[in-house]
């Protein structure tokens, strides 16, 4: 008896599987029409950009290297179109009417669904972000290479602070072993300043430099150029096109930091100076996702469930519309309140997955028990 009772409560295999692949199915056909917007957008952005010239095949090859990064930003949306869907289908065949009545409750239908989005999240966070956050890396190299106006600046978080500035007459790389972010001086810094065909023209070792308006400003200076002797100087100014924001708005961009790298980044920076709270923030956030994906598929089953009882299908699409667009909203917000420290980095991270979830519940135990 106890056995069977068990056995009762489990949901058969085969109908487990169909579910899971329902709304796969859904997921794939929903993230295929995003991924063709998106990119027919790019490209007619890129093509209508001057600074990108007439070759086409670049043209996509730029747009696909940013694709995935952008993708995979629309994957909550189509979670949710997702599961919409596939609950919408289930109740117009009246195959959730057949599993009800043979004693199957909506917690065990959703299971399925709930693990087929679990796991999309941790493939999303383990895999995908680190494929993506590599070309988004790639793409913007080669946005800096062939659109004009560019900055011509890299940057490098390993053993201190690297820069790397290129203009017309040559390439100027920057070592600091550690930062000021308050007044904008970096220490112990080396400058070698090579000439257009990358040989080396003369080095720069000072105790301390400040950037300023179109000028380093360097300190206690030992000044070696190439076929001469040693000069030490008191002070020196160096001409530059860097300014002190460009290089802190470039460390604090995460887009091509990948999952299994933040932490190790996030402690480089501040072991050098700068702040890593940007990325200590979205380790927390994507560590988040999955559970976030689970939350999703409970506001789309209790809106699939209800509305389609009611006979509304354009308010069951109007209603999963404005839930994606108030939680993108209310993710944002919770974020910049994150990253500018009104509330803690983890709160910020892990509360839109949490109200969801919980919103979700409440939505689905009044429609099941109340």
């Amino acid at each position: 008896m106890a056995a069977t009772a068990i056995s009762s409560r489990i949901l058969p295999p085969t109908f487990s599987l169909y579910l899971a692949r329902l709304f796969l199915k859904w997921l794939l056909g929903t993230m295929a029409l995003i991924v063709v917007i998106v990119l027919v957008a790019d490209l007619f952005q890129f093509l209508t950009d001057e600074g990108i010239g007439k070759n086409v095949w670049r043209v996509l090859v730029i747009a696909l290297l940013k694709l995935p990064q952008t993708a995979q930003q629309a994957i909550p949306f189509a979670i949710l179109v997702a599961g919409l869907g596939t609950y919408r289908q289930l109740t117009q065949s009246s195959e959730l009417i057949v599993a009800r009545a043979s004693g199957l409750s909506v917690w065990q239908f959703l299971l399925p669904v709930l693990v087929a989005a679990f796991l999309v999240g941790v493939f999303r966070v383990t895999a995908l972000d680190p494929f993506a956050t590599t070309l988004m890396a790639r793409y913007e190299t080669m946005r800096s290479i062939y659109f004009e106006g560019t900055d011509g600046l890299s940057v490098s978080i390993s053993g201190g602070v690297w820069l790397r500035e290129q203009d017309e007459k040559g390439t100027s790389i920057v070592h600091a072993f550690g930062v000021d972010a308050a007044t904008g001086t970096l220490t112990r810094v080396t400058i070698l300043q090579l000439d257009r065909n990358d040989q080396f023209e003369i080095r720069y070792d000072a105790l301390t430099g400040r950037l300023r308006a179109g000028h380093w400003e360097l300190e206690e200076v030992r000044q070696v150029e190439a076929g001469r002797g040693a000069v030490r100087l008191d002070r020196l100014e160096l001409p530059t096109r860097l300014a002190f924001s460009q290089i802190v708005d470039r460390f604090a961009k995460t887009n091509s930091i990948s999952f299994w790298e933040l932490p190790a980044y996030a402690a480089n920076l501040e072991a050098t100076g700068f702040s890593g709270r940007p990325h200590k923030l979205l380790w927390h956030r994507l560590l988040a996702m999955p559970f976030l994906y689970l939350a999703l598929i409970l506001i789309a089953a209790a809106f699939a469930l209800r509305l389609y009882r009611k006979g509304d299908g354009v308010m069951l699409v109007g209603a999963g519309a404005l839930t994606g667009f108030l939680l993108y909203f209310f993710s944002d917000l919770v974020y910049a309140l994150g990253i500018n420290s009104s509330i803690p980095l983890e709160l910020a991270a892990w509360a839109p997955a949490g109200v969801v979830g919980l919103l979700g519940i409440a939505l689905l135990l009044h429609l099941e028990d109340g």
